[in-house]
């Protein structure tokens, strides 16, 4: 691990952003923590614990940088951990929101993302204090369990039972869980088709230096607790 570059996810979600990321990065690390998945349903006070000993045991172990590919993470490390890790800590919530510049044309930004991060409205804060910009945000922790099991009938259902309305009156979607960057095709299916769909994380790609010139892979998926199904769904995934 000494030297890598790790992203950390409560469960599969953030294996949208490792996929991407393994085309630059030649040191590579996944950690998935499925011992205690679902983080978005947790308080602040047991996340705290949960990330902080988590963080501290990748650094520990040598990790250059640590991508926190969960949304709920990001939001509990920015509120709480953030003055703590110099740096070697990478939220994707900023990265994510900041693809907002690219369309000026948008007035309401819709935010899909779990119970934890819709309560905490940090989206919703940054993007009201940031741009000016409308925000609805709905929390949909029932909607991650969904995308973890990958049961596409059931996350069409829930969609159309959750989200009619706003798809009414949003120009913008940002997809706050990663999880979500799983079902993309999904929800572009659902959604108008002038609705930008803004994927969690995705942003961030430009932040990050290539060093992956000859797309040689040397990446490492670690869970926190063994379990052959999961790690069927990773490879398939993967």
């Amino acid at each position: 691990m000494k030297g890598s570059l790790v992203v950390y996810d409560s469960g599969l979600g953030g294996l949208s952003l490792f996929k991407l990321l393994r085309e630059r990065v030649h040191h590579l690390v996944y950690v998935a923590d499925n011992q205690y998945f679902p983080y978005g349903t947790k308080t602040d006070f047991e996340l705290i614990s949960i990330i902080e000993r988590i963080i501290m045991y990748l650094l520990d172990r040598g990790a250059e940088k640590i991508i926190l590919a969960c949304n709920t993470a990001s939001t509990i490390y920015m509120k709480y951990l953030e003055s703590r890790y110099n740096g070697k800590v990478i939220p994707i919530i900023t990265s994510t929101i900041k693809e907002l510049e690219k369309y000026p044309e948008i007035k309401t930004v819709g935010i899909i993302a779990t119970n934890n991060v819709a309560e905490n409205d940090l989206y919703g804060r940054l993007i009201r204090s940031s741009y000016g910009l409308r925000t609805i945000t709905i929390p949909c922790s029932d909607l991650v369990d969904l995308c973890e099991r990958m049961d596409r009938e059931q996350i069409n259902l829930y969609m159309k039972e959750h989200f009619t309305e706003l798809n009414k009156e949003i120009d913008a979607l940002i997809l706050g869980c990663t999880h979500f960057n799983l079902i993309e095709q999904e929800i572009k299916a659902f959604f108008n088709a002038q609705i930008r769909i803004i994927l969690s994380g995705k942003a961030l790609l430009d932040e990050i230096e290539i060093n992956n010139p000859n797309h040689q892979y040397d990446d490492y998926i670690y869970l926190t607790n063994y379990n052959e199904d999961y790690i069927t769904k990773i490879l398939t995934l993967h």
